[in-house]
């Protein structure tokens, strides 16, 4: 998974912990994407249906709700995921969500998930 610095990560990121920041970015350059493209549209629409991934970005940020995740030392920052997913039937998504709650995913806490995700939902017309 490519991780990116944007110029709203740096300003969060203090000079003291851009070690912090690297090495995060080190753990997941390895990390597949493809399997949490399509939990997190699952997530967000509510539905099961396939979702076409137009766009897929993440990013150094801060997150409040977590200490040490990454690892011991890494202290609130996580990854803020930003995508775009289409299907025929559920319509278009603009979906913003931490990489910490994609890893708490799981069939009991959708719900509690969703709540901590940025949902741009845009439905076809039906006429």
């Amino acid at each position: 998974m490519k991780v990116r610095i944007t110029r709203d990560s740096e300003r969060v990121i203090t000079l003291a912990d851009k070690w912090i920041t690297d090495e995060i970015i080190g753990i997941l350059r390895s990390e597949n994407a493809k399997p949490y493209e399509q939990s997190i549209a699952h997530v967000a629409s509510g539905t099961n249906s396939y979702f076409e991934i137009l766009k897929f970005e993440a990013e150094i940020a801060k997150n409040r709700r977590i200490c040490d995740r990454y690892f011991p030392g890494s202290a609130d920052y996580d990854v803020w995921i930003s995508m775009y997913a289409y299907n025929t039937f559920d319509g278009f998504y603009e979906i913003g969500c931490y990489l910490s709650d994609v890893w708490d995913i799981c069939e009991d806490n959708h719900e509690e998930i969703k709540n901590h995700m940025y949902i741009g939902e845009y439905k076809r017309a039906v006429m």
